[in-house]
């Protein structure tokens, strides 16, 4: 066993060296105190901001989803499964909206965590009193506001958090992050993942509208036919015939005569001959796949996947939605929750309006098990997440027009009936 352990260490520490990582004496793996890095490392927020955010698609699909999952039908549970009604678990991530009922915090927190990989959440509470440890606020910060010290003696673990000149614990502020192979102090952000998707579709949108400002024209240059050259006084004749003559959308489809010894060339080319709108709707549809949104949803029924809207939706709630609202729940049960005693956050999934026909899916299931008698009125009321109806619906149904084959044949069924007298 010792010389397995032994060969066991020589071989991490073989492993980070090849990383290009260094280690502590005792084999805990130190990154060292950074800022917000993404994977990539040569990508900065501000970039995923500029080509992700202000990207259409993007900022589409960053919205749908940060609201979605805000307007959840959020509550605490606690142990004996019962909804606990203006928890202060809830209050803390802003006062729902009355529209909406959306949570302002939480809608804030994943939009950072879809932008940068990473959101950080701080808490304030009471140093002393009945209330001490309970928070009575909560503050939401984008990653590259936050610095990450990590714990050098438990792998992956943070030893603080550093704003500005302030230092907070893990008890104070809870890091939330999307998994990132390359660091498991920091997260990867969807726009991170395709990233020259993001980049190329906001630069075509860019093409278009400085395309349309030149009148639907590609770049061009004025040559001079002349062996050699133009005087100063020419130059400068062409450059102000260029100005006023073709460039700007005034000029469009303005039939124009070069000055003399000079004719018109592209510098550029034409939309059709780049394919640029081909190119624009395969960049678009990498978008949805990256963030996981039906393209319906977004708004592009060109390229819908489902066959109705409805259809869209639910895959979209369950896939995604619900999949980052786990996420969420998950850590603030963890980091949160238990300073207020025994209750969980958790979503109310029976009462999602775009899971309904779900929810009517099921109830007719249900109801054919009750008919067939595998499973009784409560089993299947509680299942549908209603309240029983008593002792009575403990009781399996029959339906009076079925009976036993032995009362009719006068046989136990075994193998195959024999004919009647007088049959063949």
């Amino acid at each position: 066993m010792g010389f397995l352990k032994t060969a066991g260490i020589r071989l991490y520490h073989a492993g980070r060296a090849l990383l290009g990582r260094s280690y502590d004496p005792e084999g805990w793996y130190s990154y060292g105190s950074s800022s917000f890095e993404t994977a990539m490392g040569n990508i900065t927020y501000d970039d995923l901001v500029t080509w992700g955010w202000f990207n259409g698609w993007g900022f589409a699909c960053i919205n749908l989803i940060s609201n979605a999952v805000a307007s959840l039908p959020w509550q605490v549970v606690g142990r004996n499964g019962e909804a606990q009604e203006d928890h202060p678990l809830l209050s803390l991530f802003g006062q729902p909206a009355k529209s909406t009922g959306a949570l302002p915090k939480l809608g804030e927190a994943l939009a950072y965590l879809l932008i940068g990989g990473e959101t950080y959440i701080l808490q304030g509470s009471p140093e002393s009193g009945p209330n001490i440890r309970k928070p009575t606020k909560l503050w939401v910060f984008p990653p590259n506001e936050i610095t990450v010290t990590p714990n050098t003696k438990s792998y992956g673990d943070i030893l603080n958090f550093k704003r500005g000149a302030n230092t907070y614990t893990t008890d104070e502020m809870c890091q939330i992050k999307l998994f990132n192979p390359r660091n498991p102090l920091s997260g990867t952000s969807p726009i991170e993942a395709d990233y020259p998707a993001f980049k190329a579709n906001t630069q075509i949108m860019w093409w278009y509208s400085q395309t349309l400002e030149q009148g639907g024209r590609p770049g061009g240059q004025l040559v001079t036919q002349s062996p050699v050259g133009v005087s100063s006084q020419a130059g400068a004749a062409a450059i102000k015939f260029a100005e006023t003559r073709i460039s700007g959308i005034s000029n469009a489809g303005r039939v124009v005569l070069p000055p003399p010894g000079f004719k018109v060339e592209d510098l550029a080319l034409r939309p059709l001959e780049l394919g640029i709108t081909p190119m624009e709707e395969a960049t678009r549809l990498r978008i949805f796949s990256v963030f996981r949104v039906p393209p319906e949803c977004a708004g592009d029924h060109k390229h819908a996947t489902y066959s109705n809207y409805m259809e869209a939706g639910q895959r979209f709630y369950q896939d995604t939605v619900l999949d980052y609202a786990q996420r969420f729940a998950a850590k603030m049960n963890e980091w949160l929750a238990p300073r207020f005693g025994d209750g969980q956050l958790a979503v109310d999934t029976q009462n999602i309006p775009a899971l309904q026909e779900d929810k009517d899916a099921l109830a007719e299931r249900f109801t054919k098990y009750v008919k067939s008698s595998i499973k009784t009125p409560n089993e299947a009321r509680e299942s549908l997440g209603l309240d029983k109806v008593g002792p009575e619906g403990d009781e399996l149904l029959a339906d009076s027009r079925m009976v036993p084959l032995k009362q009719i044949t006068g046989e136990p069924l075994i193998g195959t009936i024999a004919p009647k007298e007088g049959t063949e």
